[in-house]
């Protein structure tokens, strides 16, 4: 018996079924593994979110100042800082017991040159020239 068996057969313990979980049931295993959300990990460091999934894709998000995770920056971040938080996010699952504390009490030091706000700024100042031309 699976994990999510298990929860439905213990009253209360899983909320019903989303009306695209119940649509999803009735496709064949094929669609239904199309459709699915890829596994994936992730770490919280400062403000900063950052998400690795088994297909290989990368998310990196400023969530103070984009707290919804709109806007992707992964692509155009520093690879140093990408590598730090990889390794920071395998570092914090693969620790057991009190290793995991430690682990995640170590400060994490941003690069210097690295500014997500600087990026939004030189982003809206670009979208002002570009309307003040039109």
């Amino acid at each position: 018996m699976s994990a999510l068996q298990a929860a439905d057969a213990e009253p209360g313990l899983r909320e019903s079924a989303d009306q695209d979980e119940t649509d999803r049931a009735g496709l064949d295993p094929a669609k239904q593994k199309a459709l699915a959300i890829p596994a994936f990990r992730g770490v919280r460091v400062q403000t900063l979110s950052y998400v690795e999934y088994a297909t290989g894709e990368k998310k990196l998000y400023d969530v103070k100042v984009d707290p919804y995770e709109l806007q992707n920056l992964a692509s155009k971040a520093d690879p140093k800082l990408l590598d730090q938080l990889s390794a920071r996010m395998k570092q914090l699952s693969s620790c057991k017991g009190a290793a995991c504390r430690t682990a995640e009490d170590v400060p994490f030091n941003l690069p210097w040159h690295f500014s997500i706000r600087e990026f939004y700024a030189a982003r809206r100042s670009a979208s002002l020239e570009k309307f003040k031309e039109t």
